[in-house]
């Protein structure tokens, strides 16, 4: 584990490098600080993100131009129905 100081010095042009997948956990503990720089940092590509039930102000993560860098993925496909 890193402790830093600024989101910037995890967030940035060379972290997370392209191929990168990031778990974050949602509910009461959702990353808000962590989800602001990734949204905000058009320098990310490539960068897959997972997790559920994100709460508080995260549209920006999810905006059309966010999700040009940052796939989203989530554990539970409700478009997909086993017989």
């Amino acid at each position: 584990m890193k402790i830093v100081q600024r989101v910037e010095d995890i967030v940035n042009a060379t972290l997370p490098p392209p191929g990168s997948r990031i778990y974050a956990s949602g509910n009461a503990a959702t990353p808000q600080v962590l989800f602001r720089q990734l949204a905000a940092d058009t320098t990310i590509r490539d960068v897959e993100m997972a997790g559920v039930l994100f709460l508080g102000e995260v549209a920006d993560l999810f905006s059309e131009a966010t999700c040009r860098w940052i796939t989203h993925t989530t554990p539970f496909d409700i478009t997909t129905r086993h017989a």
